[in-house]
Formats: structure tokens, C-alpha cells, sequence
């Protein structure tokens, strides 16, 4: 699907777009997770820190996303780019900010699954049916924010609605 939006880049005025698919960005984000793997394995041999973990993937997405480049690795080979609503670059607060919606979720089942382990450990039955409830819940939450890029009119997922960001074909 395509639709113009009004740039402010005065080179970019009134531009046609086209929306990038779910599957599309189901192949990026496979090539960023390869290459964040890789990193993470050889940053891990030299510095071995948690911490590689968390900051290495941050510092991915947001500066890629935030970059003149648009996009991560994955999107710039799969040739999509991520905008605002007018087609400009995105901050990077609001780079940081669409790296953290989903995160959430992920977090919270992380929060859930602990809970779950330590009623069990404790042998409390009726917590540990309430944290598998919570992680359910969580879960498909997680998963309808990503679905509903096969579904929107702009293939928005969750997080780009919540901030206001398009992710469209490189080449309009």
C-alpha cells in the first residue's frame, strides 16, 4: 500500500510511500539478531559482562534507528527505513523510546517467570498459577504488538503507534 505524507524536507515535499510488510521486517530484525549474536559472543570472550547483554542491543537499535541511515543493519539490507509521521529522521529519544515499548512487555515476563520459580520454590500453588496467567497475558501482548504490522493500514506495530513512527520502503 502507498500513501503520500507531507515531509518537511524540502527535498522530500509531499513524497509517495510505500509501507514496509510484516514479513519484510520479520527478515531484518533476523539479520540484526544475527549480528548482535556474533557481537555479543566475541564482546563476551573479551570483557565477559552481563551488561554487553543489555547495553550492546540498546545501543543498536537506537543509534542505528537514530542514525542518517534510518534503519539497523537488517533494514538497510532489506532496504526499509524507519521515519516519523512526515517522513523525517527520527530522534533519538524517540529512537529510544520505540526500542523500549516492546521491551516492557519482555521485562514483565521476565518479572512473571521469577515469580513463577520462586512459588514454586515455595510451593505456593495459587501464586504460581497467577504468575503463569500474568506471563500468558504478557505474552500475547507482546505478540499482538508485532502482529498488528499485517494489519494496520500503515503496518504500524505497537510500538510504532505509540511513537508515532512509519517504517517504509528505502527506495520511495
Amino acid at each position: 500500500m502507498t500513501e503520500r505524507i507531507a515531509c518537511t524536507d524540502s527535498n522530500k515535499i509531499n513524497q509517495q510511500v510505500e509501507f514496509a510488510g510484516f514479513w519484510l521486517r520479520v527478515v531484518a530484525f533476523l539479520i540484526d539478531s544475527l549480528i548482535l549474536a556474533a557481537t555479543d559472543f566475541l564482546l563476551d570472550k573479551l570483557f565477559s559482562s552481563i551488561w554487553i547483554n543489555w547495553v550492546l542491543p540498546l545501543g543498536y537499535f537506537v543509534g542505528f534507528n537514530s542514525s542518517k541511515y534510518q534503519g539497523t543493519i537488517g533494514k538497510i539490507i532489506v532496504g526499509i527505513r524507519i521515519t516519523d509521521l512526515s517522513g523525517n529522521r527520527i530522534s533519538v529519544i524517540r529512537a529510544l523510546a520505540r526500542y523500549c515499548v516492546p521491551n516492557i512487555f519482555l521485562v514483565f515476563q521476565v518479572l512473571c517467570f521469577i515469580y513463577f520459580w520462586s512459588s514454586y520454590l515455595a510451593r505456593s500453588i495459587s501464586e504460581g498459577i497467577l504468575a503463569l496467567i500474568l506471563l500468558f497475558f504478557s505474552s500475547i501482548g507482546l505478540i499482538i504488538g508485532y502482529l498488528m504490522t499485517a494489519f494496520t493500514v500503515r503496518k504500524q506495530a505497537l510500538h510504532d503507534i505509540v511513537c508515532e513512527t512509519l517504517v517504509i520502503r528505502a527506495d520511495t
